[in-house]
């Protein structure tokens, strides 16, 4: 596997932009349970 260093930003982006919705979703729910 050569294109290694290709294939490894890929999946951390792809994590990255599948976590990071998660991420807000649970800090807006957090907000709205403390009345902010």
């Amino acid at each position: 596997m050569r294109n290694w260093w290709l294939f490894v930003p890929c999946t951390l982006c792809v994590g990255f932009s599948q976590a990071l919705p998660l991420y807000l979703f649970l800090n807006q729910r957090q907000f709205t349970l403390r009345g902010i």
